[in-house]
């Protein structure tokens, strides 16, 4: 039976019609309003009674013309014919309101796939970026969107795109002038923390609402090559911060403990920055041998150009990389267990890949490349 839901979308497919006349193109159901469907239940009812719950198509034809006046021949036919797909020459009220409500769900999806977006006017949003944006971000508690530029400004905005807060990135290896950042990454499962990289081989750690406002805690330093991407993930039992380099390289920070403030602890007396805020130096070289007891470093060289991007996909347990070459474009690292390299997958793409996502519930992913395709990697 028709509920109360159901009329709603009757009264609503009415209106669209705006009472239009029941002829030429329009079909017959689009002019039927909420009154026309009442007085028609009480007539297949005053039909049926004392007998079957169904009527022919003479009664039906009847039925039509006394409520909805002067209607064409052909129309009827065709609905009562719509209505009556088993062709047993009689029809009941559910099967008529099943084949209308049918008909409306087809025409609103119809019309939902085929519907032009109406954007809102655009409104012009000052910016403090003066180079090229490199990351846009999201952050929690509270929900707001984090910006970096190529000369280290960091931009912070609420969810309607107002400018809440700005901040300068300064490594304490590059006069300011000279810093350029590549990419940056939210640390998401530690409070309020991003991770920055830049072309002086360092890996900056910036808490956002340290005791002081924002300052730098920790900086990872003495990289072989200068990071280009970053990615995050965590869970709660581990976390993993990779990132690709300017030789190719994909190289992976995993951390066995999630429970400390911060990735590394300091093993040795903190230096101060500018703020007089305590920075964590943490020299590359002693990760790899050891010094750090919740750290293990995973790396492969993978690509013969620049790494564009990194993601760690933690369904597949890979990390996904790409670079703009035609030869190992797309690249697949596999950790194995007790060994420092990575095993890779590499597929090959006229002129390379300049970006890539991964859909964990279709797994694929789709890569944005030069050649202007886009291409869909089914990973089964």
């Amino acid at each position: 039976m028709m509920t109360s839901a159901d009329s709603s979308i009757l009264v609503n497919r009415r209106e669209e019609t705006s009472g239009a006349a029941v002829k030429g193109h329009i079909k017959l159901e689009d002019g039927l309003n909420i009154r026309d469907l009442l007085d028609l239940k009480d007539a297949f009812l005053d039909i049926t009674e004392g007998r079957s719950e169904k009527i022919s198509y003479s009664e039906f034809r009847e039925a039509c013309q006394t409520i909805l006046g002067s209607t064409h021949e052909e129309q009827l036919k065709e609905l009562y014919l719509q209505v009556d797909v088993a062709g047993e020459g009689h029809i009941d009220w559910d099967m008529f309101c099943s084949h209308l409500l049918r008909q409306f769900y087809e025409k609103d999806d119809k019309m939902k796939a085929t519907k032009v977006p109406q954007w809102q006017r655009h409104r012009p949003i000052g910016s403090p970026h003066k180079e090229t944006v490199q990351h846009i971000d999201i952050l929690q508690n509270p929900k707001r969107y984090i910006t970096i530029s190529k000369e280290g400004m960091i931009g912070m905005w609420d969810m309607k795109m107002r400018m809440t807060n700005t901040l300068k990135v300064e490594s304490g290896l590059v006069k300011s002038r000279n810093l350029w950042i590549t990419s940056m990454a939210v640390l998401h499962n530690l409070s309020h923390k991003i991770a920055i990289a830049s072309t002086s081989k360092e890996i900056m750690i910036y808490d956002l609402q340290s005791k002081k406002g924002t300052s730098c805690t920790c900086r990872i330093q003495g990289l072989p090559y200068a990071p280009l991407s970053l990615h995050y993930w965590s869970s709660q039992t581990e976390s993993i911060l990779c990132y690709g380099d300017v030789h190719g390289n994909v190289t992976a920070f995993l951390f066995d403990k999630t429970d400390s403030p911060n990735l590394f602890e300091p093993t040795s007396r903190p230096s101060s920055d500018s703020d007089g805020e305590d920075v964590t130096e943490v020299p590359y070289d002693k990760i790899l041998a050891g010094h750090y007891e919740h750290v293990k470093v995973v790396t492969h060289r993978g690509h013969s150009g620049w790494t564009r991007k990194v993601m760690y996909a933690p369904h597949l347990d890979l990390i996904i990389s790409c670079s703009t070459t035609s030869t190992n474009s797309l690249v697949l690292g596999m950790k194995e267990k007790n060994k420092t390299l990575m095993r890779t997958t590499a597929f090959n793409v006229p002129q390379g890949v300049n970006c890539f996502d991964y859909n964990p519930h279709m797994n694929i992913i789709a890569t944005g490349d030069v050649d202007l395709m886009v291409r869909l990697w089914n990973l089964m």
